[in-house]
């Protein structure tokens, strides 16, 4: 097994900083999708099928 190079090295905090940055995104995006089935819920309460 080699040892990590600089570039090696450099790659794996980029990857980890992106992954971070996705985990801390996680909450918004949670907001965002519950909004969004908020609006489907309150637009589909109005729609009725009538058979």
């Amino acid at each position: 097994m080699s040892a990590p190079t600089v570039q090696n090295l450099e790659e794996a905090a980029a990857i980890a900083s992106e992954f971070i940055s996705t985990l801390e995104n996680i909450p918004s995006e949670v907001q965002f999708l519950l909004q969004e089935l908020r609006a489907k819920e309150t637009q589909s309460q109005g729609t009725y099928i009538t058979l």
